[in-house]
């Protein structure tokens, strides 16, 4: 019987077939304030699309680089994932600020008034431990999570609706109450982690009365 060979196995830096070992996806001179120079696409079709495109990349394992020029003689800022983490702060601090503001307004109501524009949002982790939260109207459910710290919540866009990492699953018995999802946010919800029918972007959720003991779960994993 003929011995069958062995097929070589290939080099990825040596061959020309296109590996995580041998490329990488390049965004030259990318800035969000080049948006308002493009009019052809509108913002948030630009987004979706170097969203998509850096995910894909990232599903191969392909690494991806953001460039950017001149930031340093501070004719540019730094590029867009400097300028999110940047935006998540903010947000942070903003929410921290009006977070503590509205605390001292509402201790100077009654305990029954306050009650009436608070809602309880339950928050459920993977390991099944649950977080309660009182959240006044007004905020999206990411804006409450962040601003109680809790994990699993990472929303790198700051509520934009542009990066799926405010993903959740809401509990059953409340999808209907939550409302249905926009298209924009059904576009973002295919990059992310896991996705289910009763899966949401906690950031287009927004907290009011109806809301009340509203139970959302994070995934294992943000995308």
């Amino acid at each position: 019987m003929a011995k069958t060979q062995p097929e070589p196995v290939r080099d990825p830096k040596a061959d020309h077939l296109l590996t995580p070992q041998n490329c990488v996806l390049v965004l030259i001179d990318y800035q969000p304030e080049q948006y308002s120079t493009v009019t052809s696409s509108s913002r948030e079709e630009i987004t979706l699309n170097v969203v998509a495109l850096c995910k894909l990349a990232q599903a191969y394992s392909i690494p991806v680089v953001l460039s950017t020029v001149a930031v340093g003689m501070g004719v540019n800022e730094g590029t867009v994932r400097n300028r999110l983490a940047e935006a998540r702060k903010r947000l942070q601090v903003r929410l921290a600020r009006r977070g503590s503001t509205r605390y001292r307004t509402a201790r100077s109501l009654s305990y029954t008034v306050a009650r009436a524009v608070m809602a309880k949002i339950h928050f459920i982790d993977e390991s099944g431990e649950t977080r309660i939260i009182d959240v006044e109207n007004g905020p999206t459910v990411m804006e409450a999570a962040v601003r109680n710290a809790i994990p699993g919540i990472d929303a790198e866009c700051g509520g934009a609706c542009a990066c799926g990492t405010c993903h959740v699953y809401v509990d059953e018995a409340w999808r209907e109450k939550v409302g249905a999802t926009s298209p924009m946010e059904e576009d973002m919800l295919n990059f992310g982690f896991d996705v289910r029918p009763n899966s949401r972007l906690s950031c287009q959720i927004k907290v009011s009365d109806e809301l009340d003991g509203l139970v959302v779960t994070t995934p294992e994993r943000q995308a």
